[in-house]
């Protein structure tokens, strides 16, 4: 009994990175960090980025700004 828990225990061990490994969001080929080769190309051919703006000129910051946790407590502006 004694052997068969040893057993358990050492081939749980062994198997938890293979499990952990399985689930991976992305492919085993992708690049592992975002200073990589490809992902500088990509970058590189991006259009620049140019921030929305309101009719009058100045930076759009609309939309939903949540408090933290989203509780909506958090505004930009007064609101009823």
């Amino acid at each position: 009994a004694n052997l068969a828990a040893t057993m358990i225990l050492l081939s749980s061990v062994l198997l938890a990175p293979l499990q952990a490994e399985a689930q991976g969001f992305w492919s085993e080929d992708t690049p592992k960090i975002p200073m990589a080769a490809s992902w500088q190309r990509e970058k590189a051919e991006l259009p620049p980025y140019t921030a929305p703006r309101t009719p009058d000129g100045v930076p759009d910051i609309g939309g939903v700004w949540g408090g933290v946790g989203g509780d909506g407590l958090s505004y930009v502006e007064e609101h009823d």
